[in-house]
């Protein structure tokens, strides 16, 4: 009886101990979604601000077409202007460049933060279905020491009886 109740105080206390690292483990893995909700909110504002990029390099590329049909009809400074404005083609287009690299440096971020979220959570059933085990095995246990008490006191019975 007494050895059935130390098996049942360490199953109990594993038992315990189980629960604690599930609840760690989900508050990691909240800890990796609210990371994960920064860098979407991030991305999104990187990709905003690469099409606004991409708008700004069209509407300089349309200026660049204007100025040279001007340039072709008479327009004296021509150069000068096209290469002014190609440099700021130029100047959008590296920081298109930049903000894309960005991106892709985030997209990674996530995919590591999204494996390592994958990770967490196959450890978390892991735990879940040891806890469940454990639980089953527990139950078990009070069943057969509930059974043992119900012997005990029947042979008592008996004894008495008999006496």
């Amino acid at each position: 009886a007494k050895a059935e109740q130390a098996r049942s105080s360490v199953f109990e206390f594993r038992a315990r101990e189980l629960h604690k690292r599930l609840l760690n483990a989900e508050a990691e893995a909240a800890t990796y979604a609210d990371s994960l909700a920064e860098i979407h909110h991030v991305l999104k504002a990187t990709v905003d601000e690469a099409l606004e990029y991409r708008r700004r390099e069209k509407s300089l590329r349309g200026q660049v077409e204007r100025l040279q049909a001007e340039n072709r009809r008479g327009a004296t400074n021509r150069e000068a202007v096209e290469h002014l404005f190609a440099q700021k083609l130029e100047l959008a287009r590296s920081e298109r460049d930049m903000i894309a690299l960005q991106l892709g440096a985030a997209y990674e971020e996530i995919a590591v933060r999204d494996a390592a979220l994958a990770d967490s959570a196959a450890y978390m059933q892991a735990l879940k279905r040891r806890n469940a085990e454990l639980q089953m095995q527990l139950r078990a246990l009070l069943v057969e020491r509930s059974a043992g008490k119900e012997r005990a006191e029947r042979e008592r019975e008996r004894e008495r009886e008999r006496e």
